[in-house]
């Protein structure tokens, strides 16, 4: 093997010179969608004027594209069709360009429905179509190149689906189910077809065949209970939603999409107990993702609605096993230990809330405050006072309460300090302004500094 010495300030145009002439090379040999086709290449061909200078154009076009000189490709696939028109690939990869580069649809489509009419077995050319025609959302476009498709791969079962699927969006429902008991012919029976039959029916509104069609999977695997269950709910039928669920429940007990289900339709039916029983399953859970959790114990805690339910607490006991450093569980169980006067498993859990980026600070700080003040932990409430006002500088409450903290430790001077650059960000709030006066002329009269008081 032939070995060439490369110098690192070598012309980066030499470089992909060499690259392009081993990936030549090797893709000339090869059946690939982007390759010359084979009579230019094969051994056997006298290679004449006009082939050398299509190769030399073919070849310059590519460099081009590496280099990303796209308007010098155009021109050199453009002249590779002036020599030999009966080429697809300079159409191919013109279309390419226009498409993916220039962002010209019209032109794109023209050149790769040129490829597909001198070409039309290369199934490539059909996927370039396929995405032109999802820009232009033409859907029967579309249908007809899945067709086109299922001509070439019959055994691929994606191309099947999504010929229904467009089949499906075009309202064309008895087309749709005649082309899958056709494919059920061809290919047999599967989970996939029936779901998509369960779809078609859906689409129409036919509840009594997309009844017919769940029953019929949920015999195949009780995981499919699901979809039955998902029919009864597409037609608003909730008891028997409810049945199809809990079924999936029995073979699958920590089955996310049942346990969320279930909570919604109890929700629905305004059934606390039965809400109360799958939050307790939502909170535990490890199946069920943390977001989806969140959302809604914040939309519980956001309406009040978790008064209602009298184990709230052990729901969120129970989800902070599983997620310890959540701010918004750490939060909820706070609240819930404040109101039960449990100040230090309070506290604990207000400072691991802080700093989420969801939850105000300023309402936990201000919760920490209270909690130190019923403790009289004054220390601590000039602490936490301190750090709240360096966060909020703009809220005077904090101020306040370092200052009375401050006045009730006899540091007078600190608390009329602190008081008096509090009072700079009072607005249209008399009663608050009030107190901060009140408060400043009490420190001055300790003070023995009775004309300021």
């Amino acid at each position: 093997m032939i070995t060439l010495p490369l110098n690192k300030n070598m012309d980066k145009k030499y470089i992909i010179t060499l690259i392009l002439i081993s990936l030549f090379v090797v893709g000339s040999s090869q059946d690939s969608q982007s390759a010359i086709s084979n009579d230019l290449l094969t051994k056997d061909k006298q290679v004449d004027e006009v082939d050398k200078k299509f190769i030399h154009f073919y070849f310059q076009a590519e460099k081009n594209k590496l280099l990303e000189e796209y308007n010098e490709a155009l021109i050199a696939y453009e002249k590779c069709i002036s020599l030999i028109p009966k080429e697809p690939a300079p159409y191919y990869h013109i279309a390419k360009l226009y498409l993916y580069i220039f962002q010209d649809i019209d032109n794109a489509k023209d050149y790769i429905n040129e490829a597909i009419a001198i070409n039309p077995n290369n199934e490539w050319y059909y996927y370039e179509l396929l995405s032109i025609y999802s820009i232009e959302n033409n859907l029967t476009g579309k249908l007809d190149i899945y067709y086109k498709l299922i001509d070439f791969n019959s055994d691929n079962i994606f191309y099947y689906l999504e010929a229904i699927n467009l089949l499906i969006d075009l309202k064309k429902y008895s087309n749709a189910v005649k082309f899958i008991k056709n494919t059920q012919k061809k290919l047999g029976v599967s989970n996939e077809l029936l779901l998509a039959l369960k779809d078609v029916y859906l689409a129409e509104n036919n509840f009594k065949e997309a009844e017919k069609i769940g029953k019929r999977l949920t015999e195949r695997s009780s995981i499919f209970f699901n979809d039955l269950a998902e029919i009864y709910m597409y037609f608003n039928d909730y008891d028997n939603a409810i049945k199809s669920y809990s079924k999936l429940l029995e073979s699958d007990s920590d089955n996310p999409k049942a346990i969320i289900a279930l909570h919604a339709i109890y929700s629905n039916k305004e059934d606390v107990e039965g809400q109360e029983k799958y939050l307790l399953k939502i909170a535990q859970s490890d199946q069920i993702n943390i977001e989806i959790k969140k959302e809604i114990f914040y939309n519980l805690l956001l309406s009040n609605k978790y008064k209602a339910y009298p184990q709230f607490k052990i729901m969120i006991e129970r989800a902070i096993r599983l997620h310890p450093k959540e701010p918004l569980f750490n939060l909820m169980l706070g609240d819930i230990y404040a109101k039960e006067g449990k100040s230090t498993s309070a506290i604990k859990h207000y400072y691991l809330s802080l700093n989420s980026g969801i939850i105000k600070d300023d309402y936990i700080y201000t919760k920490l405050i209270e909690i130190y003040w019923q403790t009289e932990q004054t220390d601590s409430i000039i602490e936490v006072s301190k750090i709240a006002i360096e966060r909020f500088p703009f809220t005077p409450m904090f101020y306040y309460y370092q200052g009375v903290a401050f006045s009730n430790k006899k540091e007078h001077e600190s608390s009329i300090n602190t008081l008096i650059k509090g009072k700079e960000f009072i607005f249209d709030n008399e009663p608050l302004v009030s107190d901060f006066y009140s408060l400043i002329g009490n420190s001055y009269h300790e003070l023995n500094n009775h004309p300021l008081s």
